[in-house]
Protein backbone atom coordinates (compact mmCIF):
# COMPACT_ATOMS: atom_id res chain seq x y z
CA UNK A 1 0.00 0.00 0.00
CA UNK A 2 1.09 3.17 -0.61
CA UNK A 3 0.53 6.18 2.06
CA UNK A 4 -1.07 8.23 -0.40
CA UNK A 5 -3.57 6.01 -2.06
CA UNK A 6 -3.80 4.45 1.54
CA UNK A 7 -4.91 8.01 3.16
CA UNK A 8 -7.11 9.09 -0.26
CA UNK A 9 -9.10 5.46 0.07
CA UNK A 10 -9.66 5.67 4.28
CA UNK A 11 -10.91 9.50 3.29
CA UNK A 12 -13.65 8.28 1.02
CA UNK A 13 -14.26 5.17 2.88
CA UNK A 14 -15.41 7.05 5.88
CA UNK A 15 -17.12 9.42 4.17
CA UNK A 16 -19.27 6.95 2.43
CA UNK A 17 -20.14 5.28 5.46
CA UNK A 18 -20.75 8.12 7.23
CA UNK A 19 -23.49 9.35 4.81
CA UNK A 20 -24.97 5.89 4.20
CA UNK A 21 -25.48 4.97 8.09
CA UNK A 22 -27.02 8.43 9.47
CA UNK A 23 -28.71 6.54 12.85
CA UNK A 24 -27.45 3.35 14.67
CA UNK A 25 -25.71 1.14 16.21
CA UNK A 26 -22.46 -0.95 16.33
CA UNK A 27 -19.88 -1.23 13.89
CA UNK A 28 -20.30 -0.25 10.17
CA UNK A 29 -17.46 -1.35 7.79
CA UNK A 30 -16.06 -2.09 4.26
CA UNK A 31 -12.75 -4.01 3.27
CA UNK A 32 -10.12 -1.86 2.26
CA UNK A 33 -7.94 -4.96 1.13
CA UNK A 34 -6.43 -8.03 1.71
CA UNK A 35 -2.82 -8.49 1.71
CA UNK A 36 -0.55 -11.68 1.92
CA UNK A 37 -4.00 -13.45 3.47
CA UNK A 38 -4.62 -10.02 5.95
CA UNK A 39 -7.36 -8.55 6.23
CA UNK A 40 -8.03 -4.67 6.67
CA UNK A 41 -11.31 -2.87 6.86
CA UNK A 42 -12.16 0.91 7.47
CA UNK A 43 -15.19 1.29 9.65
CA UNK A 44 -17.21 3.91 12.26
CA UNK A 45 -18.54 2.71 15.22
CA UNK A 46 -22.18 4.26 16.18
CA UNK A 47 -23.71 6.04 17.68
CA UNK A 48 -19.71 7.32 18.82
CA UNK A 49 -19.23 8.22 15.12
CA UNK A 50 -15.85 7.11 16.00
CA UNK A 51 -13.55 6.59 12.81
CA UNK A 52 -11.67 3.72 12.86
CA UNK A 53 -9.51 0.94 10.73
CA UNK A 54 -9.77 -2.70 11.90
CA UNK A 55 -7.24 -5.23 11.02
CA UNK A 56 -8.03 -9.54 11.51
CA UNK A 57 -5.27 -11.20 13.32
CA UNK A 58 -5.94 -15.41 13.27
CA UNK A 59 -6.02 -15.27 17.29
CA UNK A 60 -8.46 -16.13 19.70
CA UNK A 61 -7.36 -13.71 22.20
CA UNK A 62 -5.13 -10.99 23.53
CA UNK A 63 -1.95 -12.59 25.00
CA UNK A 64 -2.33 -11.13 28.39
CA UNK A 65 1.45 -9.17 28.68
CA UNK A 66 -0.11 -7.01 25.52
CA UNK A 67 -0.80 -3.71 27.08
CA UNK A 68 -3.41 -1.76 24.92
CA UNK A 69 -2.60 1.94 23.62
CA UNK A 70 -4.63 4.88 24.51
CA UNK A 71 -3.76 7.55 23.52
CA UNK A 72 -4.77 11.46 23.23
CA UNK A 73 -7.11 11.44 20.48
CA UNK A 74 -7.16 7.57 19.92
CA UNK A 75 -7.87 4.57 21.57
CA UNK A 76 -7.81 0.53 20.14
CA UNK A 77 -9.49 -2.22 20.69
CA UNK A 78 -11.24 -5.14 20.44
CA UNK A 79 -14.10 -5.00 17.76
CA UNK A 80 -14.85 -8.56 18.77
CA UNK A 81 -16.11 -11.53 15.37
CA UNK A 82 -16.95 -9.00 12.26
CA UNK A 83 -18.41 -10.82 8.74
CA UNK A 84 -18.31 -14.08 9.81
CA UNK A 85 -14.58 -14.33 10.83
CA UNK A 86 -13.32 -16.01 13.70
CA UNK A 87 -10.23 -14.75 15.39
CA UNK A 88 -9.63 -10.71 16.61
CA UNK A 89 -10.48 -7.80 15.03
CA UNK A 90 -8.55 -4.91 16.64
CA UNK A 91 -10.00 -1.36 15.68
CA UNK A 92 -7.83 1.96 16.32
CA UNK A 93 -10.54 4.57 16.80
CA UNK A 94 -10.30 7.95 16.68
CA UNK A 95 -11.65 10.10 19.47
CA UNK A 96 -13.77 12.91 18.97
CA UNK A 97 -11.13 14.93 20.52
CA UNK A 98 -8.55 13.70 17.83
CA UNK A 99 -7.07 15.65 15.21
CA UNK A 100 -8.47 14.06 11.96
CA UNK A 101 -5.67 14.79 9.80
CA UNK A 102 -2.88 13.13 12.48
CA UNK A 103 -5.16 10.28 12.74
CA UNK A 104 -5.33 9.63 9.13
CA UNK A 105 -1.38 9.63 9.11
CA UNK A 106 -1.56 7.21 11.74
CA UNK A 107 -4.11 5.08 10.41
CA UNK A 108 -2.58 5.24 7.06
CA UNK A 109 1.28 4.14 8.10
CA UNK A 110 -0.30 1.61 10.66
CA UNK A 111 -2.05 -0.22 7.52
CA UNK A 112 1.04 -0.54 5.61
CA UNK A 113 3.26 -1.52 8.54
CA UNK A 114 0.91 -4.47 8.84
CA UNK A 115 0.31 -5.41 5.01
CA UNK A 116 4.03 -5.26 4.24
CA UNK A 117 4.81 -7.65 7.20
CA UNK A 118 6.24 -10.81 5.57
CA UNK A 119 3.99 -13.58 4.79
CA UNK A 120 5.54 -16.35 7.21
CA UNK A 121 5.23 -13.68 10.26
CA UNK A 122 2.95 -15.64 12.87
CA UNK A 123 -0.39 -14.08 14.00
CA UNK A 124 1.07 -12.95 17.80
CA UNK A 125 4.43 -11.35 16.13
CA UNK A 126 2.24 -9.42 14.20
CA UNK A 127 -0.18 -8.29 16.81
CA UNK A 128 2.75 -7.45 18.73
CA UNK A 129 4.64 -5.13 15.92
CA UNK A 130 0.83 -3.46 15.01
CA UNK A 131 0.57 -2.73 18.97
CA UNK A 132 4.06 -1.88 18.91
CA UNK A 133 3.60 0.94 16.63
CA UNK A 134 0.87 2.56 17.53
CA UNK A 135 2.45 2.71 20.85
CA UNK A 136 5.38 4.68 18.90
CA UNK A 137 2.89 7.09 17.55
CA UNK A 138 1.41 7.37 21.00
CA UNK A 139 4.95 8.65 21.95
CA UNK A 140 5.27 10.56 18.61
CA UNK A 141 2.20 12.64 19.74
CA UNK A 142 3.69 13.34 23.07
CA UNK A 143 6.39 15.00 21.19
CA UNK A 144 4.52 16.51 18.26
CA UNK A 145 5.21 20.38 18.12
CA UNK A 146 8.42 19.94 19.52
CA UNK A 147 10.80 20.16 16.59
CA UNK A 148 14.59 19.11 16.87
CA UNK A 149 16.40 22.06 17.47
CA UNK A 150 19.97 22.35 15.85
CA UNK A 151 22.04 20.49 18.03
CA UNK A 152 19.65 17.24 18.44
CA UNK A 153 19.53 17.20 14.67
CA UNK A 154 23.21 17.32 14.81
CA UNK A 155 23.24 15.13 17.65
CA UNK A 156 21.04 12.79 16.17
CA UNK A 157 23.17 12.89 12.37
CA UNK A 158 26.18 11.86 14.74
CA UNK A 159 24.89 8.64 16.16
CA UNK A 160 23.44 7.68 12.64
CA UNK A 161 27.19 7.91 11.14
CA UNK A 162 28.00 5.43 13.53
CA UNK A 163 24.59 3.73 13.08
CA UNK A 164 25.83 3.16 9.32
CA UNK A 165 29.82 2.70 10.48
CA UNK A 166 28.32 -0.53 12.43
CA UNK A 167 26.24 -2.02 9.46
CA UNK A 168 29.13 -1.30 7.08
CA UNK A 169 31.47 -3.26 9.39
CA UNK A 170 29.45 -6.55 8.73
CA UNK A 171 26.99 -6.04 12.22
CA UNK A 172 23.78 -7.15 11.48
CA UNK A 173 20.56 -4.43 11.79
CA UNK A 174 18.73 -6.05 14.70
CA UNK A 175 22.14 -6.43 16.36
CA UNK A 176 22.99 -2.35 15.82
CA UNK A 177 19.21 -1.43 16.70
CA UNK A 178 19.88 -3.25 20.08
CA UNK A 179 23.18 -1.63 20.76
CA UNK A 180 21.54 2.20 20.09
CA UNK A 181 20.47 3.48 23.18
CA UNK A 182 19.95 7.06 21.65
CA UNK A 183 16.48 7.03 20.98
CA UNK A 184 15.78 6.50 25.15
CA UNK A 185 18.32 8.91 26.73
CA UNK A 186 20.24 6.09 27.97
CA UNK A 187 23.73 7.05 29.51
CA UNK A 188 25.81 6.20 26.35
CA UNK A 189 24.84 6.22 23.02
CA UNK A 190 25.15 2.48 22.24
CA UNK A 191 25.88 -0.30 24.97
CA UNK A 192 27.77 -3.52 23.12
CA UNK A 193 27.68 -7.04 24.28
CA UNK A 194 30.67 -5.95 26.30
CA UNK A 195 31.20 -2.43 27.01
CA UNK A 196 29.67 0.83 25.30
CA UNK A 197 30.05 3.70 22.60
CA UNK A 198 29.78 6.86 23.26
CA UNK A 199 29.02 9.32 20.72
CA UNK A 200 30.08 13.33 20.44
CA UNK A 201 28.76 15.99 17.69
CA UNK A 202 30.27 19.24 17.53
CA UNK A 203 30.76 21.99 14.95
CA UNK A 204 33.25 23.83 17.45
CA UNK A 205 36.60 22.40 15.90
CA UNK A 206 38.82 20.18 18.80
CA UNK A 207 36.02 20.99 21.52
CA UNK A 208 33.13 18.36 23.11
CA UNK A 209 31.06 18.29 26.01
CA UNK A 210 30.55 16.21 28.71
CA UNK A 211 27.02 15.81 29.95
CA UNK A 212 27.65 14.06 33.37
CA UNK A 213 30.49 12.98 35.31
CA UNK A 214 28.75 9.12 34.79
CA UNK A 215 29.09 9.77 31.05
CA UNK A 216 32.91 8.38 30.64
CA UNK A 217 33.31 6.25 33.88
CA UNK A 218 35.03 3.53 33.23
CA UNK A 219 34.21 2.07 36.86
CA UNK A 220 30.57 2.14 35.59
CA UNK A 221 31.41 0.89 31.75
CA UNK A 222 34.30 -0.74 30.74
CA UNK A 223 35.78 -1.07 28.19
CA UNK A 224 34.66 2.44 27.29
CA UNK A 225 34.97 4.22 23.81
CA UNK A 226 34.70 7.37 22.24
CA UNK A 227 33.29 8.44 18.80
CA UNK A 228 33.75 12.47 17.83
CA UNK A 229 32.15 13.36 14.88
CA UNK A 230 33.45 16.95 13.39
CA UNK A 231 30.85 18.87 11.30
CA UNK A 232 30.12 22.43 9.72
CA UNK A 233 27.09 23.80 8.68
CA UNK A 234 27.01 23.48 5.39
CA UNK A 235 23.87 24.39 3.11
CA UNK A 236 25.23 23.06 -0.40
CA UNK A 237 26.86 20.19 0.16
CA UNK A 238 25.51 19.12 3.79
CA UNK A 239 23.10 16.28 4.41
CA UNK A 240 20.19 16.57 6.59
CA UNK A 241 18.85 14.73 9.58
CA UNK A 242 15.92 12.98 7.14
CA UNK A 243 18.76 12.04 4.61
CA UNK A 244 20.68 10.43 7.42
CA UNK A 245 17.66 8.15 8.49
CA UNK A 246 16.84 7.73 4.44
CA UNK A 247 20.60 5.99 4.03
CA UNK A 248 19.67 3.78 7.22
CA UNK A 249 16.17 2.99 5.93
CA UNK A 250 17.66 1.85 2.37
CA UNK A 251 20.69 -0.39 4.18
CA UNK A 252 17.94 -1.95 6.19
CA UNK A 253 14.66 -2.25 3.75
CA UNK A 254 15.01 -6.09 2.92
CA UNK A 255 15.30 -6.86 7.00
CA UNK A 256 11.40 -5.95 7.88
CA UNK A 257 11.97 -6.20 11.51
CA UNK A 258 14.93 -4.04 11.82
CA UNK A 259 13.17 -1.44 9.69
CA UNK A 260 10.00 -1.65 11.45
CA UNK A 261 12.08 -0.83 14.92
CA UNK A 262 13.85 1.77 13.22
CA UNK A 263 10.88 3.71 11.86
CA UNK A 264 9.05 3.21 15.95
CA UNK A 265 12.15 4.48 17.73
CA UNK A 266 12.12 7.60 15.38
CA UNK A 267 8.01 8.23 15.73
CA UNK A 268 8.86 8.06 20.12
CA UNK A 269 11.48 10.59 19.64
CA UNK A 270 9.02 13.04 17.20
CA UNK A 271 10.36 12.09 14.29
CA UNK A 272 7.99 11.43 11.36
CA UNK A 273 9.62 11.34 7.78
CA UNK A 274 7.58 12.67 4.95
CA UNK A 275 7.68 14.29 1.27
CA UNK A 276 8.82 17.48 2.78
CA UNK A 277 11.40 16.49 5.51
CA UNK A 278 14.30 17.82 4.00
CA UNK A 279 13.09 21.13 4.47
CA UNK A 280 12.60 20.79 8.04
CA UNK A 281 16.52 20.22 8.40
CA UNK A 282 20.00 21.82 8.98
CA UNK A 283 22.40 20.49 6.55
CA UNK A 284 25.58 19.23 8.41
CA UNK A 285 28.70 18.29 6.24
CA UNK A 286 30.91 15.40 7.36
CA UNK A 287 34.65 16.71 8.48
CA UNK A 288 36.45 14.16 10.53
CA UNK A 289 35.74 11.47 12.51
CA UNK A 290 38.09 9.97 15.27
CA UNK A 291 37.51 7.14 18.36
CA UNK A 292 39.23 7.11 21.54
CA UNK A 293 39.39 4.42 24.43
CA UNK A 294 38.62 5.84 27.57
CA UNK A 295 40.98 4.16 30.29
CA UNK A 296 42.61 4.94 33.60
CA UNK A 297 44.64 7.25 31.99
CA UNK A 298 41.94 9.46 30.01
CA UNK A 299 41.04 12.76 31.50
CA UNK A 300 38.00 13.08 32.99
CA UNK A 301 35.96 14.20 35.93
CA UNK A 302 34.23 11.48 37.46
CA UNK A 303 32.74 10.85 41.12
CA UNK A 304 36.20 9.25 42.10
CA UNK A 305 37.87 12.44 41.49
CA UNK A 306 35.25 15.15 42.37
CA UNK A 307 34.49 16.51 46.44
CA UNK A 308 31.42 14.97 47.38
CA UNK A 309 29.86 18.30 47.48
CA UNK A 310 29.80 18.49 43.43
CA UNK A 311 26.54 16.50 42.85
CA UNK A 312 25.73 17.25 39.14
CA UNK A 313 28.76 18.63 36.74
CA UNK A 314 29.10 19.16 32.75
CA UNK A 315 32.37 19.97 31.30
CA UNK A 316 34.38 20.58 28.11
CA UNK A 317 37.16 18.38 26.40
CA UNK A 318 39.68 19.36 24.56
CA UNK A 319 40.08 16.28 21.75
CA UNK A 320 43.35 17.75 20.44
CA UNK A 321 45.17 16.43 23.63
CA UNK A 322 43.65 12.57 23.22
CA UNK A 323 46.28 11.56 20.37
CA UNK A 324 47.26 9.26 22.69
CA UNK A 325 43.69 7.92 22.93
CA UNK A 326 43.31 6.81 19.45
CA UNK A 327 41.65 3.41 18.22
CA UNK A 328 39.78 2.14 15.60
CA UNK A 329 36.42 1.11 14.83
CA UNK A 330 37.86 -2.50 13.80
CA UNK A 331 39.39 -2.59 17.29
CA UNK A 332 36.07 -1.30 19.22
CA UNK A 333 34.53 -4.29 17.95
CA UNK A 334 36.76 -6.39 18.58
CA UNK A 335 36.84 -5.44 22.11
CA UNK A 336 33.70 -5.27 22.80
CA UNK A 337 32.63 -8.97 21.57
CA UNK A 338 30.67 -6.80 19.02
CA UNK A 339 31.18 -8.38 15.74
Amino acid sequence: MEADSVENRLRKTWRALAEATPSGTGWQTIALSTENGRHFRAGILFPEKSEAVLVHFDLAEIPEDIALPNGKGFYLVNAGPLEGQSGLWMALCRQPIGDSGMFLRMAADVLNVCSSAPEDRKAEQELRGFVSRIAAWQNFMKRAGRPLSVPQQMGLCGELEIFNDLLEAGVGPLSVLSFWQGPSDGLHDFVLPSGALEVKSTVTPAKIRVSSAEQLDISIMDPLFLAVINFSVDRDRGKTLAEYIDKIRQKIWSNFSARQIFDSLLLEMGILIDNNSTNKYERFLLISKYFFEVNSDFPVLNRQNLPPEVVEIKYSLNTESLERFSTSLSTILEKSGAC
